[in-house]
């Protein structure tokens, strides 16, 4: 899909891609911080999806991601448990590229209302996915925003 197609659509790539840069040049600015310690950033983000962190002779993998608009397709068919699927795919993905095996991960559920069914059907899908995948979920933390989540909210 090319970018005009997407801008009126709500989808601007170009501007998308200008504010990673600008992320990650704020982030870059904080590797100082561990130069020549334990967690030292051992490698430049610009370009890839997982960090190396130093710890001595051993690497540790770092990858982030989200499920983005994933979650409109499930809310239509009424089917969550498939989100942890794209979830830890998309992350374990990153670190494999990167060299690294996958074997933590970390989630965080953003919801309007809590609904424990939906939570439960995400998490029963991220669990079978780590199982599959055979990594364990260390963390994470579920936050009811009631209605911060929508449209326009950090709009200036």
């Amino acid at each position: 899909m090319s970018t005009s197609s997407q801008k009126p659509a709500g989808y601007d790539i170009d501007l998308g891609n200008e504010c990673s840069r600008n992320a990650y040049a704020w982030s870059k600015k904080t590797f100082a911080n561990r130069a020549g310690k334990p967690g030292e950033a051992a490698q430049d983000l610009d370009g890839g999806f997982a960090n190396e962190i130093r710890f001595g002779n051993a690497r540790l993998g770092i990858s982030s991601d989200g499920i983005g608009t994933k979650i409109e397709v499930a809310e239509r068919v009424g089917k969550f448990d498939t989100l942890g699927y794209d979830l830890v795919a998309m992350t374990a993905d990153d670190l494999i590229v990167g060299g690294f095996v996958p074997t933590n991960l970390s989630n965080i559920i953003d919801v309007n209302t809590l609904d424990y069914g939906v939570i439960d059907e995400m998490m029963r899908g991220l669990h079978d996915a780590c199982n599959f995948a055979e990594v364990a979920i260390t963390g994470g933390e579920i936050a009811e925003l009631g209605n911060r989540i929508g449209a326009g909210r950090a709009q200036r």
